[in-house]
């Protein structure tokens, strides 16, 4: 009896590290090589691909945490990586048709900032690795006169990340449409 239940729990984990491999496949999978371009310090601009993977179950959203703390692209002389302040720059052409800005800030040696709108105040999104689950993190800073102003932190799981883009585009359009509103 003892070693029909033990080769049954062999198989039954041979099953689930086949479904992990698998799961880390899909992933691999689903990283898709964007056309764009990264700026040196020296304000050369030079044009590369970048690997961006999108969300396995939701279409055009794309897992920017994982390029937060350095990049990894391609160009003409082959492959490289930067970390922040290694470079001023880069930008990525992503497949949903947006073009995202990521840049190194001066205050953090650590991040690139997603940059979303730009003029006499900054609106610069960061991403960061949840450290239980691996997920989005999302902080949502804003910029004057250099001086970072941090509103909150972002969670981008379900309910959350329709609030906080819900947040984050409406303080847009009053910038575009020029309205100023004491409650934001």
């Amino acid at each position: 009896m003892g070693t029909k239940k033990h080769l049954k729990n062999k198989i039954n984990l041979r099953k689930i590290v086949t479904l992990f491999l698998v799961l880390i496949g899909v992933s691999y999978v689903n990283a898709k090589e964007c056309e764009g371009f990264y700026v040196t310090n020296n304000l050369d601009t030079i044009k590369c691909k970048i690997n961006i993977e999108e969300n396995f179950f939701h279409k055009n959203v794309y897992h920017f945490h994982r390029i937060s703390r350095g990049v990894k692209l391609k160009d003409t002389e082959g492959v490289k990586f930067f970390r922040p302040q290694e470079i001023a720059c880069f930008v990525v052409f992503v497949p949903s048709g947006d073009t995202c800005k990521f840049v190194s800030v001066q205050t953090d040696n650590h991040y690139f900032y997603h940059e979303v709108a730009a003029g006499k105040i900054f609106m610069y999104l960061k991403y960061q690795t949840h450290p239980y689950d691996g997920g989005m993190i999302t902080e949502c800073i804003f910029f004057k006169n250099d001086e970072p102003i941090k509103l909150r932190t972002m969670d981008t799981r379900k309910i959350k990340e329709k609030k906080s883009a819900f947040f984050c585009q409406t303080i847009l359009k009053c910038w575009k449409n020029g309205k100023r509103q004491s409650s934001i």
